[in-house]
């Protein structure tokens, strides 16, 4: 039987952690989707980002779901949304166990995947149309 890599597993483990079910965040949370680009080319369904607040609040997720880029960011089952504030923002894969993400993308996995420094951004109000651009 074929173990998941261990990237994998630690997503896997995130994700868990912060969709679990429960109460109103006791902290403001901004509406916030749009597309997600590295180097202004779109970023591929099938990417994770994660935005983890600088200041410990619970970190929300979103999956890029069209190969345009589109992401809309989940809090919680019940609450979509990333937390307001200074947020590290990371890119990871998370295709199907066995597929390798594009590798023009490698590059960007390396400066912005999880465990890395990530990009630093600031949400301060609700945004349906907000530009995530990874730099080169």
């Amino acid at each position: 039987m074929m173990k998941p890599a261990p990237s994998l597993l630690s997503f896997m483990f995130f994700v868990v952690m912060i969709t679990g079910c429960g109460p109103k965040a006791p902290y403001d949370l901004v509406l916030l989707e749009g597309t997600a680009t590295y180097a202004g080319q779109p970023i591929p369904k099938s990417f994770r980002l994660t935005f983890q607040s600088l200041d410990g609040k619970r970190p929300s997720t979103a999956t890029v779901k069209s190969d345009d880029g589109a992401f809309v960011a989940v809090h919680t089952l019940q609450q979509d949304g990333v937390p307001k504030g200074k947020c590290k923002v990371n890119v990871l894969w998370g295709g199907d166990i066995g597929t390798v993400p594009p590798p023009e993308f490698g590059p960007m996995l390396q400066k912005y995947g999880f465990g890395s420094e990530g990009l630093e951004l600031e949400f301060s109000k609700n945004d349906r149309k907000y530009k995530l651009d990874f730099p080169e």
